[in-house]
Order: C-alpha cells, then sequence, then structure tokens
C-alpha cells in the first residue's frame, strides 16, 4: 500500500508539472504580419514611388519606450504578405503592457501606419501560455500575430 500511495503521488506531482509549466522567460518568436492599409487614410500611397510600403516593426511598452526595432522590409506589396520578422526579443517585464507600431519608413521621417491592440505577459499567463497571439488596430486594417517562445 506504501508503494502504491508513493506511486499516485509521483503521477500526481509528474502530471501537475506537465500541464502547470513553471516557465521563467519568454521571447517574441515572430512577428508575422498578416494585414496592414496599402494606402494612407487619404487614399494615397505611402511612398511616391512605386511600391508598397518600406515596414518596420516596433515593439513599444506602455512608457513609449522602443524595446525592439527591425529591419526595415522594402516596397512590401500585398501578395508578399504574410511578412515574417524573427526579433527573438526576451520580454523582461511581465507585468508591462507592450504593443506593436508598423512604419513605411522614410528617407526624412517614418510614416505611422499603425498601433496593435496591447498584450500583456502575466494576463497571457492566465490564458495557459498561448504559443501565439493575435494583435489588431483599432479600425482592424491591421492584423498581426506574435509568436511566443516560452522557456522553463
Amino acid at each position: 500500500m506504501r508503494y502504491l500511495s508513493l506511486f499516485c503521488f509521483l503521477v500526481f506531482f509528474t502530471s501537475c508539472e506537465l500541464f502547470n509549466p513553471d516557465f521563467s522567460d519568454v521571447k517574441v518568436d515572430k512577428i508575422i504580419i498578416e494585414q496592414i492599409p496599402f494606402q494612407k487614410s487619404g487614399g494615397s500611397d505611402w511612398d511616391l514611388v512605386a511600391g508598397g510600403p518600406d515596414i518596420k516593426c516596433k515593439i513599444v511598452n506602455n512608457n513609449d519606450i522602443i524595446c525592439y526595432t527591425s529591419s526595415t522590409y522594402n516596397d512590401i506589396i500585398s501578395s508578399e504578405l504574410p511578412l515574417q520578422i524573427s526579433p527573438k526579443y526576451r520580454i523582461p517585464d511581465w507585468e508591462e503592457y507592450y504593443h506593436l507600431e508598423l512604419y513605411d519608413a522614410d528617407l526624412t521621417s517614418d510614416e505611422l501606419i499603425g498601433i496593435t491592440d496591447e498584450f500583456n505577459i502575466d494576463i497571457l499567463v492566465l490564458a495557459d501560455y498561448p504559443e501565439e497571439i493575435e494583435l489588431v488596430n483599432t479600425t482592424s486594417t491591421i492584423v498581426v500575430t506574435v509568436k511566443l517562445n516560452w522557456v522553463e
């Protein structure tokens, strides 16, 4: 009976660990830009010269601190979506709120394409450590999938 009790305890303990892993780190593994507006709100193109916007993506926290800036992906057209960016950015503060900002990179100044809704790692933990989240902007013209890598 003693061995049966020990066996049951080990099975229970092991299964709890499998269902409730204790992650110490999370990284933004991929940012997948699924949808963006290919024209400004007034109807003009992002660039004066033919071609799509030169996309740059930033991860920004609620204090407006830029945590990550991607390379620029030039002249993106709709057939090139989804566009995948691999930042491998480690989220340092799980209590902080983050959002993505997408820009059309230009020689003089970058033009804001849009800002996604926010995400918070502590809240995502309550959602059982999702491997991906979908972020949109307020007008639903931007759709981005963020793939997360949880590390024990």
